[in-house]
């Protein structure tokens, strides 16, 4: 039941509710990997869930459906599996992430696609920011093209590494999708820079990530009917993937792959 009909409000409310998403995204690699630091992101995220939890109390509805379903069955298999174990091996982190990715999930579930794309492009510009402070916090080394894995200055190289992988599958996506030839152009550029990026932390799944990314969002923007332009151009990334492999700044990432 709607509570509140002020539309300015409630345009208010999605547009804070997008900035925080955005701030939650880069405080994550930037603070929630480092002692006396992590509570920035703690902070952050609790006003994103109270803000989504307002959100849906007031103009929105809770529905149950399978997802929900599957994530509380999570959460209860991991507290019975833990009691099992008198909870040794008891950990809060994980059951308190999925316990916020059932709210974001409600709160998606209830708003509309232009409030679903701004909190798209709040995470995509919060990691091109952290794209630009990771360029300039080993600007040294990737200019001198010497390096074996970086990250480590923000925690562990391979979340590091998937937070960037991630930002390349939004740059692509936004690529394929988008409708202005400059901004196509910035995006291309950017999901090259994000998957280099990547690739300097010497994560083997952030390889599969790009690649599967890359096979969605082709086949989805061609579709089935030009399904052998989406097959030439999976094989080409693949190529361009080995090529990659094969030069000298990357042969940590080869090394480890193999």
């Amino acid at each position: 039941m709607k509570l509140v009909s002020n539309k300015k409000f409630v345009l208010l409310l999605e547009i804070f509710i997008s900035i925080i998403f955005g701030l939650t995204i880069l405080s994550i690699p930037l603070f929630s990997f480092l002692k006396g630091y992590f509570i920035i992101t703690w902070v952050l995220t609790f006003i994103l869930v109270a803000a989504c939890l307002f959100y849906i109390i007031v103009y929105g509805e809770i529905k149950i459906d399978l997802v929900v379903l599957l994530l509380l069955s999570f959460i209860l298999s991991s507290i019975i599996g833990s009691a099992l174990t008198l909870f040794k091996s008891f950990l809060f982190t994980p059951i308190f992430n999925v316990c916020i990715i059932v709210f974001l999930y409600c709160y998606f579930s209830n708003c509309n696609q232009r409030q679903k794309n701004r909190c798209i492009l709040s995470i995509y510009i919060a990691l091109s920011i952290f794209a630009v402070i990771f360029c300039l916090k080993y600007r040294n080394e990737l200019i001198s093209l010497d390096f074996r894995r970086l990250g480590s200055e923000f925690g562990d190289e391979n979340d590091i590494s998937i937070i960037l992988s991630v930002g390349y599958c939004l740059s692509f996506y936004y690529f394929l999708f988008g409708k202005k030839i400059v901004l196509r152009i910035l995006e291309i550029l950017s999901a090259i820079c994000f998957a280099a990026l990547s690739f300097t932390c010497g994560s083997k799944i952030s390889i599969f990530i790009i690649i599967i990314c890359s096979i969605f969002c082709v086949y989805k923007f061609f579709g089935k009917k030009h399904w052998y332009i989406s097959t030439i151009l999976i094989l080409l990334l693949l190529g361009g993937v080995v090529f990659v492999l094969t030069l000298s700044p990357f042969a940590t990432l080869k090394e480890r792959f193999l």
